[in-house]
């Protein structure tokens, strides 16, 4: 099979022959090409400028800037300054995530202990009521036992 200028497939001979496309490659016209590449451009400088602004957010929130000087240092020693600072960082954060587990552990107790407190107020109330109903009782009784004895010994 092959494709003639106006777009049909052509077969050839056999039967068992794969239809067979053109080689000729369709190309976009120059408004679309203008478009996709304005497109393309506009997006990557958008997403260069965030990952540059939030690069440079973080790196000036962690690093001080390095001071400038005349002669050149050697890369190893330029790299074992960064580990240093590394270190620091990485220390810095191990304590700030102690203090942290710290606060929220003394938080959790305190929390716990003022439920408990809560719950010890609630349970001497109900304590005070049930006395002054067992007080109330005694007195009903006491009553209907003199009340009793007293129709008993008449």
């Amino acid at each position: 099979m092959m494709a003639d200028p106006t777009g049909r497939v052509a077969r050839s001979g056999s039967p068992l022959s794969m239809p067979r496309r053109s080689g000729r490659v369709v190309r976009a016209s120059s408004k679309v090409s203008t478009a996709l590449n304005t497109f393309e451009k506009a997006t990557a400088e958008a997403i260069e400028g965030n990952v540059r602004n939030a690069r440079s957010e973080s790196v000036e929130s962690e690093f001080e800037p390095a001071p400038e000087s005349r002669k050149s240092r050697s890369s190893g020693e330029t790299g074992r300054n960064m580990l240093q600072k590394l270190v620091e960082l990485l220390e810095k954060s191990y304590e700030e995530m102690r203090e942290l587990k710290e606060e929220t552990k003394e938080l959790k107790q305190k929390r716990k202990a003022t439920q408990q407190g809560s719950l010890i107020k609630e349970l001497q109330q109900e304590l005070r009521d049930a006395t002054a109903e067992l007080t109330e009782a005694r007195v009903q009784l006491e009553a209907f036992t003199a009340a009793a004895s007293s129709t008993a010994a008449s």
